[in-house]
């Protein structure tokens, strides 16, 4: 939505939003579901519980495209054109990003470690959806200019000669 608050001045408020899925994620097929049952090994297998799908392995590393982002945010942004001698352009923006494939964090962004560290339970990825690490949650920028009431063509000092050379009148003549 934009409004227009004067001929020179208005207002801006807008929703950005992206859904990201098929990202890649590393999941121990070894893994067994949550259960009150202890972790039990035997002298066979010293590194195994009888209950995983492959007994003979500890850990079996699979990476399939099963992880998920999403990025919200909303923004605010008012703009001032140049009028007598002011402009300006103010932002704001509140983000929210959330990801379930963050790799190894918090040294990397969502999405740039296919093959990190393995989800915490393969059986319920969603789980693990979270913060992005590196999203600024909220976001201030303002940016301005003031043009000086003096120098050639000005209010004050418009006199030429020296002063325009050092004011803004532009080149010195000799």
């Amino acid at each position: 939505m934009e409004r227009e608050i004067s001929s020179n001045t208005s207002i801006r408020a807008s929703y950005v939003g992206m859904h990201t899925y098929r990202l890649s994620i590393t999941e121990d097929l070894n893994q067994i579901p949550a259960s009150t049952t202890a972790f039990t090994t035997t002298t066979a297998v010293p590194w195994a519980d009888p209950r995983s799908p492959h007994a003979n392995c500890a850990q079996l590393f699979s990476t399939f495209n099963a992880g998920e982002a999403n990025y919200r945010a909303f923004e605010l942004d008012a703009t001032h054109r140049l009028q007598h001698g002011l402009y300006f352009d103010a932002n704001y923006t509140y983000a929210n990003n959330q990801a379930d494939n963050q790799g190894d964090a918090p040294s990397s962004f969502a999405g740039e470690v296919n093959y990190g560290g393995p989800t915490a339970n393969r059986f319920n990825i969603k789980q693990d959806l979270g913060n992005v690490e590196g999203t600024r949650r909220h976001r201030m920028l303002l940016t301005g200019m003031y043009q000086l009431p003096f120098g050639k063509g000005r209010s004050f000092m418009g006199g030429g000669g020296l002063k325009d050379a050092f004011l803004g009148a532009g080149i010195l003549q000799l």
